[in-house]
């Protein structure tokens, strides 16, 4: 089940690998917990192409890195799990500017 998930994100294979996500989740070994890892990935390989699906991929990333966050522990790990969050949310909001700012001129 690894192998099969680490060869769909080695292709490109996102939709295909989501569903692998979904289904097993934690026990993938080839990305964070939270699945936000998937859903960045993924949208930094849309940004470029389609932008406007790449917004709501950063979103859903956002959302589960925000959600594990919440699950922590301890405070230095919901830190570092939001700093992730954080850096999520700053390609999110980039590429927003970015297209809101193509879409005026």
């Amino acid at each position: 089940m690894n192998a099969e998930f680490s060869d769909l994100l080695g292709a490109g294979r996102w939709p295909q690998a989501e569903t692998l996500w979904k289904r097993y989740g934690y026990q993938l070994d080839a990305l964070d917990d939270s699945g936000g890892e998937l859903y960045e990935r993924w949208a930094d390989t849309l940004a470029d192409t389609d932008p406007a699906r790449a917004i709501g991929v950063y979103l859903q990333s956002l959302t589960q890195r925000r959600l594990f966050a919440s699950w922590a522990s301890s405070g230095s790990e919901g830190i570092a799990r939001s700093m992730a969050a954080d850096h999520v949310q700053g390609k999110y909001e980039a590429l927003q500017h970015r297209v809101s700012g193509a879409a005026e001129t």
